[in-house]
């Protein structure tokens, strides 16, 4: 199943896909897709796509 949830992660400055993305596969998420919704003071709120 499919599924898409809302995931805070920690900013990094200067913010790249690696960063992004290893952040998502240390909490055990293989993103389908992914996009940064918002960024909140220290946190970056990513929309992520992945199969359960």
């Amino acid at each position: 199943m499919i599924t898409t949830e809302n995931i805070k992660i920690r900013l990094q400055l200067p913010t790249d896909t690696e960063h992004i993305e290893t952040s998502l596969h240390q909490l055990g998420i293989k993103p389908l897709r992914w996009a940064i919704t918002e960024v909140d003071g220290e946190t970056l709120n990513i929309s992520v796509s992945y199969e359960k």
